[in-house]
């Protein structure tokens, strides 16, 4: 079951009868898979050729939410979220869509945790069972140079308004606050973030386009994931950081900024053939006492899907263009490039339980170190490629 959209999730809250007190649903997936693991070619010489196996638990989680009824055509709606590590000790860990809104003739307005329209865009187009494990390709539209950017994060301590639906049409706006520590990276205590996404769906058809404006963004990432050979810039490019620590985290002197547009969509024929596309661009501005410099990225995914009777076979490629910017006088933006493709088999043992195996190998250039964005190989040297074959079950409930 792919992640939804905030729209569809709330919609799926409200809709039905309506409801004199508050009513529960309990739902939730059981995901794992067993992985055979890849990574060589390091042309760093900081990390050794690896190879291994593992069990990852993907998007094991478990959730609850519910809905009353006001009245005055109003309807209270939570959700609660959170995932599970299935293939260890099945500890609990937050970081999953948690809200709560109220919802009318009106659209809905949310807040808490949630998933902003950028992100589910890629979930949405993403044929991997549950947008999830190591075949998913947001490595190219979620990362720059390596360095996770957040978009395809959850938005926390935000707010957002979700339209009714126009003949098929939604517009989702949400704000994040700013926080003084967030994943443990220092940001500016006045951080926020703006972003708009419309989506429209009829019968075969999915599209939508989203469009993010962060000012002093806290980056997922730190200097050592090798991804730049210079190590101010990689210092500063992250926003928080080691060369930079004392102008930035002690006088909250800095103003970085990122940008970013996405457009997503996917048809699905009435063959059973199913084809997505998706086009990502960032920018990420750094504005720092000690240097000031920029990034921009491009990136696309490509996927098509075939389904036969319970059967499916489906493949994925996606890649992300050289860097160009201001950054490019510190190292060869030339090579700084990846690819990924993901071909995998899914067999439907019944509507809530599936067994699939897939294979994905990730490519990089010379000067970058992306990784597999979901249950990443780990310690990716610059120039490193990686390959995952996996297997697994997944239940939902």
């Amino acid at each position: 079951m792919q992640k939804k959209l905030i729209a569809v999730a709330v919609a799926g809250l409200v809709s039905g009868a309506a409801f004199a007190q508050s009513n529960v649903t309990v739902y939730g997936a059981m995901d794992l898979t067993w992985e055979s693991i890849k990574s060589a070619g390091a042309t760093d010489g900081t990390i050794d050729d690896q190879k291994r196996t593992r069990l990852a638990s993907n998007s094991s989680h478990i959730g609850f939410k519910g809905a009353e009824t006001l009245g005055n055509g109003l309807t209270a709606v939570f959700q609660y979220e959170a995932g599970f590590t299935a293939d260890d000790a099945g500890a609990l860990g937050g970081g999953r869509d948690t809200l709560i809104g109220l919802a009318g003739g009106f659209g809905t307005f949310a807040m808490g945790n949630l998933s902003g329209p950028v992100r589910t865009l890629g979930a949405k187009v993403d044929f991997n069972p549950g947008a999830s494990s190591a075949g998913f390709t947001g490595a190219a539209y979620g990362e720059v140079m390596g360095i996770k950017t957040g978009t395809d994060e959850r938005s926390k301590n935000a707010v957002a308004y979700i339209s009714p639906n126009f003949g098929g049409a939604t517009i989702i706006a949400a704000y994040q606050n700013g926080t003084p520590s967030a994943d443990g990276i220092a940001v500016h205590k006045n951080s926020h973030a703006y972003t708009l996404g419309v989506t429209y769906a009829a019968g075969p058809v999915f599209v939508g386009a989203g469009y993010i404006n962060a000012k002093r963004p806290s980056v997922g990432a730190t200097v050592a994931s090798g991804a730049l050979d210079v190590a101010a810039t990689a210092a500063g490019i992250n926003g928080a950081v080691a060369g930079l620590g004392t102008d930035i985290v002690t006088n909250n002197d800095y103003d970085d900024k990122l940008t970013n547009f996405r457009l997503a969509g996917v048809v699905s024929l009435a063959s059973g053939t199913s084809i997505s596309a998706l086009y990502d661009t960032q920018k990420y501005e750094l504005s720092a006492p000690s240097l000031s410099t920029d990034a921009k990225r491009g990136a696309l995914m490509l996927g098509v899907k075939q389904t036969f009777g319970s059967n499916a076979v489906y493949g994925q490629y996606a890649f992300a263009r050289d860097i160009k910017g201001g950054i490019c006088g510190a190292i060869d933006c030339t090579t700084t490039g990846m690819k990924q493709f993901t071909l995998g088999f899914i067999h439907e043992m019944s509507k809530r339980t599936m067994a699939h195996v897939f294979y994905t190998k990730l490519t990089n250039e010379e000067e970058v170190g992306y990784d597999n964005y979901v249950n990443g190989v780990s310690q990716v040297g610059e120039g490193a490629d990686s390959t995952v074959i996996g297997a697994g079950l997944r239940h939902t409930f």
